[in-house]
């Protein structure tokens, strides 16, 4: 029924014709020029039909929070709808996460055993402890990080010390030259050529 003007009382006439059917999964009223009081005739009219999956309420522009809280109260009232499309509607931040909610509720098997309210404070939690294991994840490869630093460093240092180790240990004592039997002195350069020998 896309791009047909329809007011809240050919809204009303339409839930009663859709009520008639048992077939009926999908409604596309996009761009229909609906305004609240359509969207709160459409929940009235729709709220026990359990066939429909997916409704397409996009592009009506004159659709604002309150009517957003009208769809809220269907989405409520008929958990079988899985699929909604709002784009283009007047909608604050606050009530898209509110249709977000009770989409996520409708689309998951919390539906069969708790009420919505119950349902909501159930995500709530789950996502609190999500956000939490996030925090805790980046904090632990910080941990791991540093451990590896610090590991690292250690490793450095103690092949230092050992490559310092063995140089000590490759060095050999000075030793004073035996004096010669000649009784002609070591010349200088013969004695600085001595001592190059004895750092190599």
């Amino acid at each position: 029924l896309s791009q047909n003007r329809l007011d809240g009382r050919s809204i009303a006439l339409l839930s009663k014709s859709v009520n008639r059917q048992n077939q009926i999964s999908r409604l596309v009223l996009s761009n229909c020029s609906l305004d609240n009081g359509s969207t709160k005739e459409l929940t009235v009219g729709l709220r026990g039909y359990d066939t429909l999956t997916n409704l397409d309420v996009s592009k009506n522009k004159h659709v604002s929070d309150r009517g957003a809280m009208n769809i809220k109260d269907m989405l409520k009232a008929n958990s079988k709808i899985l699929k909604l499309n709002v784009t283009g509607c007047s909608f604050s931040e606050s009530s898209l996460d509110a249709l977000e909610a009770a989409l996520r509720y409708n689309n998951s098997f919390l539906k069969t055993f708790v009420s919505v309210s119950t349902g909501q404070q159930i995500f709530d939690v789950v996502d609190a402890l999500a956000n939490l294991g996030v925090g805790g994840d980046d904090d632990e490869e910080d941990e791991e990080e540093e451990d590896e630093v610090v590991k690292d460093n250690r490793r450095r240092g103690g092949s230092s010390d050992r490559r310092r180790r063995g140089s000590d240990r490759g060095k050999q004592p000075s030793r004073t030259p035996k004096k010669s039997n000649k009784s002609a002195p070591l010349s200088p350069t013969a004695d600085r050529d001595w001592g190059d020998n004895s750092g190599r």
